[in-house]
C-alpha cells in the first residue's frame, strides 16, 4: 500500500513539474522577450546616457529573470526521465570546459583526468557538472578552478574553485533540503546540481575549498543503485 502510494505521489509530481516546464517554457519567456524587445525600441528613440544606463539595468534584471526561468526548466526536465546511460566522465568533463573556456577566457579552469571514466547513471549528471562548473566561473572574477575525475570503490567528481565561497545560507538550505526566502538565481544553480545527482543515485558535498573558495565534490555509485537515494552534507574539505 505504502509503494502503490508513493508511485502516485510521484506520478502527481512529475505531472505537476511538466505544467510547471511548459508555463515557464512559454509565457515567462515570452513575456520577458517582449519586455526586452520594448526596451530596444526605447533605447533607440533615446540615445542619451542617463537612458542608456537605465535601459542597460533593466536588461540585465530581466535576463537575469530569463536565466533564473531557464535553470528552473532544467530543474524539472530532469525528472522526466529515469532511464540509464553509460556516460564518459573524462569526455564530459572534456567539452564543457571547452566551451566555457570558449566563453570565459579569463577563468582559468585546469583538469586531472584519467584517459576515461566510464559510468552507468542518469543522464543528468551532466547538468550537474555543467553548473557546478558553471556556478564556480560565473560568480567570481579571475577565478581558477580544478576538475578532478577518479575512480576508486565509486566515481568521483571535484569541482573547487578559489572564489568567493557558497553564501552560508545556501548550503544550510541544501543542507536542510528546503527552500528560503533568500534564494536567488546562483541557489537555483546549487538545485540543479543536487537534484541531479539525486536523480543519479549520488550524493554531493558542497564544503569550503581550503585556502578559499568552494568544492562540489560528486561521488556516484559504480554501478546501477536500486533505491537512487542522494545526501548532501555541508562539512569539512576531505579531499
Amino acid at each position: 500500500m505504502k509503494a502503490d502510494e508513493q508511485l502516485t505521489e510521484a506520478q502527481e509530481l512529475a505531472t505537476l513539474l511538466s505544467i510547471n516546464d511548459r508555463v515557464l517554457r512559454h509565457n515567462i519567456r515570452n513575456e520577458l522577450s517582449v519586455a526586452l524587445g520594448y526596451l530596444t525600441e526605447i533605447e533607440a528613440a533615446d540615445d542619451s546616457p542617463e537612458t542608456r544606463a537605465q535601459v542597460a539595468t533593466i536588461r540585465d534584471h530581466l535576463e537575469s529573470l530569463l536565466d533564473t526561468s531557464e535553470r528552473t526548466r532544467r530543474l524539472a526536465s530532469i525528472w522526466q526521465t529515469d532511464a540509464r546511460c553509460s556516460v564518459d566522465l573524462v569526455t564530459v568533463v572534456e567539452e564543457e570546459v571547452a566551451q566555457l573556456t570558449a566563453e570565459a577566457p579569463d577563468a582559468t579552469i585546469r583538469t586531472e583526468l584519467p584517459k576515461r571514466c566510464v559510468v552507468r547513471t542518469h543522464p543528468s549528471v551532466r547538468v550537474a557538472f555543467e553548473e557546478a562548473l558553471r556556478n564556480a566561473v560565473e560568480h567570481n572574477d579571475d577565478v581558477t578552478v580544478t576538475v578532478r575525475v577518479w575512480r576508486d570503490d565509486a566515481v568521483h567528481l571535484v569541482v573547487a574553485d578559489d572564489g568567493r565561497g557558497i553564501p552560508r545560507i545556501e548550503r544550510r538550505t541544501l543542507r536542510n533540503s528546503e527552500e528560503t526566502p533568500l534564494e536567488h538565481t546562483e541557489g537555483v544553480g546549487l538545485w540543479l546540481i543536487y537534484w541531479a545527482v539525486n536523480r543519479a543515485g549520488g550524493t554531493v558535498e558542497f564544503a569550503e575549498n581550503e585556502p578559499g573558495g568552494t568544492a562540489v565534490r560528486i561521488r556516484l555509485p559504480d554501478r546501477p543503485d536500486s533505491d537512487g537515494s542522494a545526501g548532501v552534507d555541508s562539512g569539512e574539505d576531505r579531499r
